[in-house]
């Protein structure tokens, strides 16, 4: 939906949505663990274990028996009013600004024009200087994210871990130099 209603029509509308999600820290970093269509819970684990080097042997129980309790909760319906309260994180993007790394976090449901005006005026830098930036860091990241949740929930049609790999080294997506206060950042 943010995608849809956020974004101008640079980026499709309709990315493969997983039917659970969970999420998941290791070493300090926050992974989502997902669950498609046609996936069981172990081929879900098991993938999500390939692409982030994690040993299954060690750390499939505990996966597979957090992913079988959200995937009970979803089908009970328990989760369904928390989620409508609450909307749903996305992804963020990290900014520099005079020396301090400010996330831009995007939720389900954002507006894009809206939640960069938002980030400017409470990060203090100008939507005319930097506005036109910000959107296309947001439109770049959607759509590269769209494309990694389409390959994945390919692979999980297939029964596959091809192209998985790939999600077990993340890379910087961008870097946006400004310049705030005569200073570049």
């Amino acid at each position: 939906q943010w995608i849809e209603l956020g974004c101008d029509s640079k980026v499709p509308a309709e990315p493969p949505v997983p039917l659970v999600t969970l999420e998941i820290i290791v070493d300090s970093m926050k992974f989502m663990l997902r669950a498609f269509e046609g996936d069981t819970v172990r081929a879900a684990v098991e993938r999500f274990c390939t692409a982030h080097n994690l040993d299954f042997e060690q750390n499939g129980k505990v996966l597979i028996d957090a992913l079988a309790a959200r995937v009970s909760e979803a089908q009970s319906g328990s989760g369904q009013a928390a989620a409508e309260e609450e909307k749903t994180f996305l992804f963020s993007i990290p900014f520099n600004i005079d020396g301090k790394l400010i996330r831009l976090r995007v939720h389900e449901g954002d507006m894009l024009d809206t939640l960069v005006a938002k980030f400017c005026s409470e990060n203090g830098v100008s939507e005319e200087d930097f506005g036109q930036t910000i959107r296309q860091a947001i439109i770049d990241t959607t759509a590269l994210l769209k494309k990694e949740l389409e390959e994945e929930a390919a692979a999980a049609a297939a029964g596959s871990k091809q192209g998985v790999d790939q999600a077990a080294n993340p890379k910087l997506l961008l870097e946006i130099p400004i310049r705030v206060d005569d200073k570049d950042q």
